[in-house]
């Protein structure tokens, strides 16, 4: 069986996000394979959309948290 997931947290700073990164580790199986990656909100505003347009609604209520 062949699972593909992406999961996304958004975090204040690159220390939080290394913290978030060693906590994984720890519950992390032995076998497969988990990548994570960082991306800063300068990239993330870069983003280009080949197909389809930006959701422009923002949904900041505290009912969207997710915690992974």
């Amino acid at each position: 069986m062949m699972q593909e997931s992406i999961y996304t947290c958004i975090l204040i700073d690159r220390q939080a996000a290394n913290l978030l990164e060693k906590k994984i580790s720890l519950y992390a199986p032995q076998k497969g394979l988990i990548q994570t990656m960082i991306v800063t909100e300068k990239q993330y505003t870069a983003i280009n959309y080949i197909s389809g347009a930006s959701n422009n609604n923002i949904n900041d209520k505290f009912e969207r948290l997710t915690v992974i």
